[in-house]
């Protein structure tokens, strides 16, 4: 035995001088996936038949409609981040209380306009110091019997956090965000059908998607609908950069500088860059799963007119979080997705 443990530490070790003798002298790498795996991550993680270049248009095509949409609303996109600072801040236990009457209050709402049956399992909050300390904390956290929603405490939001901030994380996190991703369609939470490569277009589109609906049905107020086009138009940036990185257009730091610029939470610009480094088109899914969501339930609803909102959330949930082409195909048969495609593209990329 002494002998083969020798032999390992010996093989151990001239592999660790191959390594800083010959291999990295020679290595001279970045971070980004380049342009030929983005696309291959388009066709075979995400189902779509689309080239890096591809998506970076339609990804800039988004971005310019919603600078339109914001001066069509009056709204000054430089001025959007002083606005939003002078929205009077909650701290201490009276913050902890909104995000709990923000929490119900949302349950409620979505339960009674029929939008999404909300899951069984409890939810519960819990303050933390830790929600942006490291990559990919998205706020929620799933156990065998229900889901806790971490709320960053009030050091990590510049000492206090508005009503409207609260609302929208409320949004992503809570009964209707990740709650319900985690344990609706009748699939336990811990089950790996949630885990394995869970499709950014669900993940994060989701809340973007649902924030449409809430608006259509007056759920914001306005300090609300100021935020989340903040909001909508830092998710565009993102893809946007995203898919410039790994398309090879700009490095690591004037993407730092461009993210750095979109929030004053600390440590927020680095661990999303190390997120974007790490899972390369996410952010693109994140902004076009809204998309996607919305125009298979037009083509869906238009064969199925009975089909309810709640119905149809429930039945595309029911497969999992994982790519969405794949789920529509397998709900609503093979013939379905190719017609939400399409007129997908001819919606994001229209001039």
């Amino acid at each position: 035995l002494q002998g083969l443990i020798s032999e390992v530490v010996e093989a151990i070790e001239d592999y660790h001088d191959f390594l800083v003798k010959e291999l990295a002298p020679q290595v001279g790498g970045t971070a980004d996936c380049g342009p030929g795996q983005a696309s291959q991550l388009l066709k075979h993680r995400h189902q779509l038949d689309l080239t890096g270049e591809d998506a970076l248009h339609m990804a800039r095509l988004v971005q310019a409609r919603i600078h339109q949409q914001l001066e069509e609303q009056g709204l000054d996109v430089s001025s959007l981040g002083q606005e939003l600072a002078r929205e009077e801040s909650l701290t201490g236990e009276a913050r902890v209380q909104a995000y709990r009457d923000e929490a119900a209050r949302l349950k409620a709402f979505v339960m009674e306009q029929e939008l999404l049956q909300p899951p069984e399992q409890a939810l519960e909050l819990r303050v933390t110091d830790r929600c942006f300390s490291r990559c990919d904390c998205g706020s929620y956290l799933r156990s065998e019997t229900g889901g806790i929603f971490l709320i960053p405490d009030d050091s990590q939001v510049g000492g206090g956090e508005s009503l409207a901030s609260i609302r929208l994380r409320s949004l992503y996190g809570g009964w209707a965000g990740r709650h319900f991703l985690a344990w609706s369609g009748g699939i336990k939470g811990c089950s790996l059908v949630r885990q394995i490569n869970p499709s950014a277009a669900f993940k994060r589109g989701w809340a973007h998607y649902i924030s449409h609906l809430l608006e259509a049905r007056d759920y914001f107020s306005a300090a609300d609908k100021r935020l989340l086009a903040f909001r909508r138009l830092a998710l565009a940036e993102q893809a946007v950069v995203d898919l410039e990185f790994h398309l090879g257009m700009v490095d690591g730091q004037q993407v730092l500088a461009r993210l750095q610029a979109l929030s004053d939470i600390p440590g927020w610009a680095e661990s999303s860059l190390l997120a974007l480094s790490r899972r390369p088109i996410d952010a693109f899914m994140a902004l076009i799963g809204d998309a996607m969501i919305q125009t298979t339930w037009r083509i869906v609803f238009a064969q199925q007119p009975a089909l309810t909102p709640q119905l149809f959330h429930s039945q595309l949930l029911a497969h999992g979080a994982v790519s969405l082409p794949l789920v529509v195909k397998r709900v609503y048969g093979e013939a379905v997705w190719p017609v939400s495609y399409t007129h997908l593209r001819a919606h994001e990329t229209q001039e």
